[in-house]
């Protein structure tokens, strides 16, 4: 896949307090990308390095082969082709749907900025509301008028920052697979920012982990959920417990049991284990006895607490005819089809 986007060890400061610090990254052409991280991880700051909005202390960005920014070159962001949708959609309330989408269209001619807008109203389900003004429409339609507005000038690049930030719950989850299908349909090499792992396992082909302005891990949804490159990726990207480990014959002992260790570690070391409730089964016959601490109902499943002998806790996840009050003692093992990730016990 041809790289559309490219950060070269890019930092950005404000005053003394790095936002993004030595940030290598490429994109692909086509490709849906997620810069996922807490608040104040840098990720708004990245987005707006690559828009123009700032400019990088260091490094370079090029944008479709073509350098923006770094090495003493400086393109605005009108010269960069790119498409921002903001969480507040920035819509004018004065001007209709049409008036909104059209507004980057400035220099095509009447005919040509008209079948775009027609265009991009139909790819985003807005065909037929060009007559109303933004506060005629839902949150989500809005949303969809923002990102019509964005694609209308044809850029290579959309960037997204928080786009459901706005939106209850319910609303977040119908939309994002609008904006999906959009993305998707409109073939354009996306980007966009978020703190909520759902929604980037939900929407990305790849995503980056960012914590403290840098990238701690860039892989596909299930690489980074599967094989996370540290602890605090494992617990980021979902829930994650961790045993305490004894490395012995190139296998690691657990209150859990003994497994393979994959990865160079020395005789009698001490390590972690990452386990998540998706791996561990509760049964009537297995390696570690446990008693139950709590449970609690998410609607289809049961996340239950327990302890082990070791006095170590688990997460486990079960399906709700599962039923097991606090107290109860249960034996658990990890399902065969996973294989635990091992971390030194100071990695972070």
């Amino acid at each position: 896949m041809k790289p559309q986007v490219v950060l070269s060890g890019v930092a950005k400061s404000y005053g003394e307090t790095p936002a993004v610090a030595d940030l290598s990254l490429e994109v692909g052409d086509g490709e849906v990308f997620c810069l996922l991280g807490p608040s104040g991880c840098g990720k708004s700051t990245t987005l707006r390095l690559i828009a123009g909005l700032e400019a990088p202390d260091a490094g370079s960005i090029e944008i479709g082969g073509t350098p923006v920014a770094g090495g003493g070159t400086w393109l605005p962001p009108e010269e960069r082709k790119v498409g921002i949708v903001f969480q507040d959609y920035a819509l004018f309330p004065h001007m209709r749907v049409r008036e909104n989408v059209a507004f980057g269209l400035r220099g095509w001619s009447r005919r040509d900025a008209r079948r775009r807008v027609d265009e991009v109203l139909e790819l985003v389900g807005l065909y037929g509301m060009e007559e109303r003004y933004p506060h005629e429409l839902s949150s989500g339609q809005q949303q969809r008028v923002a990102i019509a507005r964005a694609l209308a000038p044809e850029p290579e690049v959309l960037l997204l920052d928080e786009p459901f930030s706005n939106l209850d719950l319910d609303l977040r989850r119908r939309i994002r697979q609008d904006i999906r299908r959009i993305l998707r349909e409109a073939g354009i090499t996306a980007i966009f920012v978020t703190h909520d792992q759902e929604e980037a396992f939900y929407i990305a082909d790849r995503l980056g982990v960012m914590r403290r302005g840098r990238l701690w891990q860039v892989g596909t949804p299930e690489e980074v959920f599967h094989t996370p490159a540290t602890p605090f990726v494992a617990r980021f990207v979902g829930t994650a417990d961790f045993l305490r480990g004894v490395v012995r014959d190139g296998r690691v002992r657990t209150a859990l049991g003994e497994f393979e260790v994959h990865g160079e570690f020395p005789e009698g070391a001490e390590v972690e284990v990452m386990v998540r409730p998706e791996y561990i089964e509760i049964e009537a016959e297995g390696a570690a006895e446990a008693v139950v601490v709590e449970r609690t109902f998410l609607g289809g499943h049961y996340l239950y607490t327990l302890r082990l002998l070791s006095g170590e806790r688990v997460r486990c996840l079960q399906h709700h005819d599962v039923t097991l009050e606090a107290g109860t003692r249960v034996r658990l093992r990890l399902r065969a089809s996973h294989t635990p990730v091992v971390f030194p016990r100071s990695t972070n």
